[in-house]
């Protein structure tokens, strides 16, 4: 690490990393789902507020009592592969209710995951509601 400062390993992880971003963009422009993008962050926070939940989908208890975005969260598991984070987790109880229509996806992955992130989430289309 004394070295990192030094011989560029900075500067070549923020490219990597600004790659990888790039790439989750494209998939998650392509599904048409929008996304906030924090900064200093390998995560884009996905509104997921488009994405028709089936009304008789199987959620275990545990999950559906949990808030809309542990809904989608598990609906992207289960259905497409794609494991997101419900960012509800990371707020304090009065604000939960700010990310309930958000997902958080990281970005620090393989190209390998991401190539196979953008292929499962073409299915996602017809999930969308339309506008």
């Amino acid at each position: 690490m004394r070295q990192a400062a030094t011989n560029g390993f900075y500067d070549a992880q923020r490219q990597e990393y600004q790659r990888r971003r790039n790439r989750l963009i494209e998939i998650f422009d392509d599904a048409g789902l929008p996304y906030v993008v924090p900064d200093g962050a390998y995560y884009l926070l996905v509104n997921a507020s488009a994405v028709r939940l089936p009304q008789d989908y199987p959620f275990p208890d545990a999950i559906a009592s949990r808030g809309p975005n542990f809904r989608l969260a598990y609906f992207f598991i289960r259905e497409f592969g794609v494991s997101g984070i419900p960012p509800a987790e990371f707020y304090c109880e009065p604000h939960r209710h700010l990310a309930g229509d958000y997902v958080r996806f990281a970005f620090c992955k393989t190209d390998e995951g991401l190539d196979a992130a953008a292929v499962a989430l073409q299915k996602l289309k017809r999930h969308l509601q339309s506008e």
